[in-house]
This record gives structure tokens, C-alpha cells and sequence, in this order.
């Protein structure tokens, strides 16, 4: 054990390590404070942390507090545990509102996911995402990677939940006020109802002649005619207010018909925004390896590696016979075991199983053994402004041959960037001047 502090007592205070445990302390007032375990843990108030750091207070109220230039945070564990934060008036300054909060939260698209690192599945947000609609929220962390401070969205949160209230309450409104129109109308109808039942035609004890009562008669009709005029004129106010609620509720089902849409068209661009950095991605890597190739100047010189022989004769030569008679001209096939030339010859296409010239061969066959990356060929032919091609024979194990190290008049080499223990490569070569 080694203890540095006044050991004789028990109220003292010291710093202690006990090699039978492997663990540290720290004592103060005759009581240990902190303790670090044999396993890196730490408790502050505890003996026995039952994580890297573990804080236990013995008394009611804050057990952490975190303070900076801008203000303090403390935790309190109870009711859940929440951060109480500096968030005085009197601090502040430049207050506003916030604004278009609903249309914020409905662009942030919660996702789950799972850390490449390995772990459970995880919820939240993608920084780079949350960074086009609310950038406040992210930061770059040590690393260089972005992270996202999801206590910065309780604000515009609570004001898209007032926003969304209030067009509710909007609506409310509307229908409320529809509804006490409908029920005066239905109102105004019953009194007419009413005005109409109690209509009595009557002769006045006055009248003496036909003529009176002809006057009479017609004064009581045209009481009936108002009444049924303001009764239809209620009925067609009635109406149109009942249109104009199916228009308001095709209206509300087309909104929602509309955003419907909106959500599937920006899945789909979403889905396509993926694919087309994924295709992105593996054309990028395809340049960067073409790029690594042609930074090496490879004479790459490969043709069709399935095939064995190099077509190269199919002889049309095209000769005008006004310009020289003695020409020649031959369509189709030529078929010889030799044949000699002392002059020019002009072809389209010419097939042959070798070809040797009088100073050495011009082609032949080659093979890089098991294990090798070159194999050299002599040719007094090899020269850097002649045209080599290389074909492959049989299986090349994934590997591009190429030629270098061309000798002038002696010979070049047939290269592998790779050796390989799985077998030989067998190739075919042609040098054309």
C-alpha cells in the first residue's frame, strides 16, 4: 500500500494506493471522495462505479455541474434526470422569434441506423441533412466529423406544435361560426314556418262589397309570398354554405392527396439521390485507377484475351488499275505456305500464325512462370517506335500484362504489376515497325 498525506489519522486527509486491490482513492475530512478502479472506472461519492465515471450524492439536489464563458448547466437526476441551463433574460441579447418552425421540422427526416463501428440500432438525425435545414444544430467534433446538438431542436419544435395549433384553431373558428350561421337561418325558417301557419284569411266586418273583399283576399296573399320568398332566399344562403363546406372538405382531402404525393416524390429522390452517389463513387474509383495506370505510362497492349491468334490477313488491295496495269487487284482469300514480297504490300486485313522477317522473328509466344512478374523477349525487332501487342493465353488470374524496358534492337519485357502462385501466364507477342 502507498499513502501520501497524514496516515496516523483517520480525519486526515490523503491520497492512497492499494497494490492487493489495484485501485487509487483520495480522502478528504476522514472520508474517501474519489476512487479509480483497477479497470480505469471512476467514482465521485462511491466506492464501486458502475461505469467510467459514476457520480453518487448522499443529499437531495444537483450532483453535476458544467460551466463555461457563455453559462452553467447542472444535472439533477431527479424526475428522469434533466439539464437545468443558463437561460436568464437579463444574459441575453438580439431576442427574436422564430419563424416558418413547422416547415423546418417537417424537412428533418429522422432515421435509424447503425454505427459502422458495430452497436445496436440507433435513432436520429444525419448531421449533413440537419445542417441544410437548421445549421445551428451541427458542429464539427475532433475528427473532423459533424455532430448534431439535438437539445437545439426543443424551440422550433415547440413553436411548429403553436403554428400548427393555430391553424387548427383557424379552422375551429371557421366552423364554428358556420355552424351559428346555419343555426340562425334554421332559426329565421322556423319563424317563417311559424308566420305562415298562423296566417288566417279573415274578411274585415267592414267589407260591403266584392270589390273589398277581392283586396282583402289579395293583402293576405301577398303576406303568404313574402314569407315564402324570405323562406327560399334562407334556403339558397343555406346552400351555399353547405357548398361551400364540401368545397372546404375536398379542399382539406386534396392537401392531403398533395402532400401524399409530395412525401412518395421526395422518397424517390432521395432513393435516386443515393444510387446516383453510389454510381458516383465507383466511377470516381474507376477514374482514380485509370489515373494510377496512366501516371505510370504502361504500354498497355492487350487484345482480346480469349483468343490465341491475331487476325491480320484478309488481303484486299485496293490498286488502281489507270494508274499502273501491271496491278494487281485480288478479292477474296490467298491461301500459301510462303509467301514473298519485295515491295510495298497495302491491306485491310491480314491473318497469319507467325510472321518472321530475314533479320529474326517479329512474333512468337511467351510465358511469365508462376511467381515471376516479367519474362524478357530477344527480337532484334523490339524499338520504341515500333507497335507491340500482347495477347494473352489461357487464364491471366486477374492480371494485365503490358510491356517495358524496351532494349533498341535486343529486346523488351512482358510485365505483371502483381506476381501470382496460382500458375503460369502464357501469352502471344507482335511487333509491327
Amino acid at each position: 500500500m502507498l499513502s501520501l498525506g497524514d496516515y496516523t489519522s483517520e480525519a486526515a486527509g490523503r491520497i492512497g494506493y492499494y497494490n492487493n486491490d489495484n485501485y487509487m482513492y483520495f480522502q478528504t475530512n476522514g472520508g474517501e471522495r474519489v476512487r479509480i478502479t483497477s479497470n480505469g472506472s471512476v467514482g465521485i461519492g462511491t466506492t464501486n462505479p458502475s461505469a467510467k465515471l459514476s457520480v453518487t450524492s448522499t443529499s437531495d439536489g444537483d450532483v453535476i455541474t458544467v460551466t463555461d464563458s457563455d453559462g452553467t448547466c447542472t444535472l439533477n437526476p431527479e424526475s428522469g434526470g434533466s439539464w437545468s441551463c443558463t437561460s436568464d433574460k437579463r444574459l441575453k441579447k438580439d431576442i427574436a422569434s422564430i419563424d416558418d418552425s413547422l416547415s423546418k421540422i417537417m424537412d428533418l427526416r429522422p432515421v435509424s441506423f447503425k454505427m459502422i463501428a458495430g452497436g445496436d440500432t440507433n435513432y436520429g438525425f444525419i448531421a449533413q441533412e440537419v445542417q441544410k435545414v437548421i445549421p445551428e444544430a451541427v458542429s464539427t467534433l475532433p475528427g473532423g466529423y459533424l455532430g448534431v446538438a439535438e437539445g437545439k431542436f426543443t424551440p422550433y419544435i415547440i413553436r411548429a406544435i403553436q403554428e400548427q395549433q393555430n391553424q387548427i384553431l383557424g379552422i375551429s373558428n371557421f366552423s364554428e361560426n358556420l355552424s351559428q350561421r346555419l343555426t340562425s337561418q334554421g332559426l329565421e325558417i322556423q319563424n317563417s314556418n311559424d308566420q305562415i301557419s298562423g296566417l288566417v284569411l279573415k274578411t274585415d266586418a267592414n267589407i260591403k262589397t266584392l270589390e273589398d273583399l277581392q283586396k282583402s283576399v289579395d293583402e293576405q296573399f301577398m303576406k303568404i309570398q313574402n314569407s315564402l320568398d324570405t323562406y327560399n332566399e334562407i334556403l339558397r344562403s343555406a346552400q351555399d354554405d353547405l357548398t361551400l363546406i364540401s368545397n372546404f372538405n375536398d379542399q382539406i382531402i386534396q392537401t392531403d392527396e398533395i402532400l401524399e404525393q409530395i412525401s412518395a416524390d421526395v422518397k424517390t429522390l432521395a432513393d435516386r439521390q443515393d444510387a446516383s452517389d453510389d454510381l458516383i463513387a465507383i466511377l470516381q474509383a474507376q477514374m482514380d485507377e485509370l489515373k494510377k495506370l496512366t501516371d505510370q505510362n504502361l504500354k498497355l497492349a492487350q487484345i482480346e484475351a480469349n483468343k490465341n491468334e491475331i487476325d491480320l490477313i484478309k488481303l484486299v488491295l485496293g490498286v488502281d488499275r489507270v494508274k499502273d496495269p501491271t496491278d494487281i487487284d485480288i478479292i477474296g482469300k490467298i491461301s500459301a505456305s510462303g509467301i514473298e514480297i519485295t515491295g510495298t504490300v497495302e491491306a485491310k486485313d491480314v491473318k497469319m500464325e507467325s510472321l518472321e522477317m530475314e533479320d529474326g522473328k517479329t512474333s512468337g509466344k511467351g510465358k511469365i512462370k508462376s511467381g515471376d512478374t516479367s519474362a524478357e523477349i530477344q527480337t532484334p525487332f523490339a524499338s520504341e517506335d515500333a507497335k507491340i501487342s500482347i495477347t494473352p493465353r489461357g487464364d491471366t488470374f486477374d492480371r494485365i500484362l503490358f510491356y517495358d524496358d524496351v532494349n533498341e534492337g535486343k529486346s523488351f519485357k512482358v510485365k505483371i504489376k502483381k506476381a501470382t502462385d496460382e500458375g503460369d501466364i502464357n501469352f502471344d507477342w507482335l511487333i509491327i515497325k
